[in-house]
């Protein structure tokens, strides 16, 4: 397994990546595979990261799709 204690990017705040890592373990049927997406997909993420309004759009590689509504209001 990936050791993923330390965030692979400078732009997540450590908390965030904690919140990312929590998501991942909580509800891996949806984001057990976050952490590694991120990690792979770092200049996508950004892009989306660096949004005015994130919120406004679809999360990157489909992930809008796999949550449901409350998880998506929730993001």
């Amino acid at each position: 397994m990936v050791d993923y204690s330390t965030c692979p990017v400078k732009w997540i705040s450590d908390k965030g990546w904690e919140d990312i890592l929590k998501l991942a373990t909580d509800f891996p049927e949806v984001f057990g595979d976050l952490p590694n997406n991120i990690e792979k997909n770092i200049d996508i993420w950004k892009a989306w990261y660096d949004l005015e309004a994130p919120e406004e759009v679809d999360t990157p590689n489909g992930y809008t799709q796999k949550m449901n509504p409350f998880q998506v209001a929730t993001v």
